[in-house]
């Protein structure tokens, strides 16, 4: 009997040190784009230089919203369908709209079929003025390398988009 209070005390004690320990700094602020594990973090940092992709990741958000699509011929992504939003859903309509910059494109022709993409759009109030980041990729399974992102210059492609835009 002994043995197993000293057993159960142990683990207790356990629980209660994990419980109490320090977060990592990531998770220190949930409002910040390195505080919320759903939004792709390495792959946006792809777009930003090393201090760039610092200032991004702690500057409080006003929300977000997540978007799955299909890209057409034109580039476009459309069909959107609302996937999760923070912290609300007063966002939705001008993210669709925001969505509607967003061009993806393909160098293979022989696709007859509309590949799907996820929109990610995280919205920030700044003293100069209210702004998106807007990411898009490509989110089927094969392989994305023959897609490449319209619109913004030195992206790393592969089906992929990363724009601030204003709102």
């Amino acid at each position: 009997m002994p043995l197993l209070r000293l057993i159960y005390s142990g683990l207790s004690c356990f629980f209660f040190v994990s419980c109490v320990s320090q977060q990592p700094e990531l998770y220190i602020n949930p409002h910040t784009l390195g505080g919320t594990a759903v939004l792709p973090q390495t792959e946006i940092a792809a777009f930003f230089g090393p201090k760039e992709c610092q200032s991004v990741r702690v500057q409080d958000y006003k929300g977000y919203v997540i978007m799955d699509g299909l890209i057409d011929s034109s580039g476009k992504v459309r069909s959107l369908r609302i996937v999760q939003n923070a912290p609300d859903a007063s966002r939705d309509q001008l993210a669709r709209e925001l969505a509607k910059e967003i061009r993806l494109f393909s160098n293979r022709s022989d696709s007859a079929i509309d590949p799907p993409a996820t929109v990610y759009m995280i919205f920030y109030e700044f003293p100069r003025g209210n702004q998106a980041l807007v990411y898009a990729k490509r989110s089927d399974p094969f392989d994305a390398s023959d897609f490449h992102s319209g619109m913004v210059s030195g992206s790393p492609g592969n089906g992929k988009y990363c724009k601030f835009l204003k709102y």
